[in-house]
């Protein structure tokens, strides 16, 4: 029976100079690492987890990694309302997605644009950018991230008077979420 702290369990595993472990691997525990501090509200805690895994997965080579990195990165500095340092983040991490050829992360990127875009009242960037990441998540299929990115998109009508169009917008979002019982987006 295990009674160990897995979060420090993590965090000696990411650390310990001694271990045999490829600069890929601790990033990647820096990165679950940084995931643990989310789930916990730990922002600055997050932030400098990833900020360590970015690097780790530079070292690597590993562009994805880094990507990803940079998308959560991203997303730390928009929970901070950090905005200019999210669209940043978010814009190098959609680079690397690109680069790598990840629809998904392509996709995750530009809705996260949309957020900051909407946040900083760039009502026309927020609109073309999550319109982007839905086109995107409708090739790749995902049913999840067409419904966030529609139910997004509603806000963005919302804010513009646009009636009409977000309560189409907002209807076929609630038709997504409960054909992937997301009940709780619903």
């Amino acid at each position: 029976m295990y009674i160990g702290n897995p979060v420090e369990d993590i965090i000696q595993l990411a650390t310990d100079s001694k271990a045999e472990l490829s600069s890929d691997v601790r990033a990647n525990c820096f990165s679950c690492l940084a995931e643990a501090f989310l789930t916990q509200n730990k922002l600055d805690e997050a932030k400098e987890s990833l900020k360590r895994a970015l690097e780790l997965h530079r070292q690597a080579h590993s562009v994805l990694g880094e990507a990803n990195d940079l998308q959560r990165l991203g997303d730390v500095f928009l929970q901070q309302d950090k905005l200019d340092e999210a669209e940043k983040s978010l814009n190098r991490a959609l680079e690397l997605h690109q680069q790598t050829h990840s629809v998904i992360g392509e996709a995750n990127d530009l809705h996260k644009l949309g957020d900051v875009f909407l946040q900083q009242d760039k009502l026309d960037e927020a609109e073309e950018s999550l319109n982007r990441a839905l086109e995107l998540h409708q090739q790749v299929h995902s049913v999840l991230g067409e419904a966030t990115d529609l139910q997004k998109l509603g806000d963005v009508f919302l804010r513009c008077s646009r009636l009409d169009e977000a309560k189409e917008s907002l209807n076929r979002a609630l038709e997504l979420h409960r054909q992937t019982h997301s009940v709780l987006e619903e």
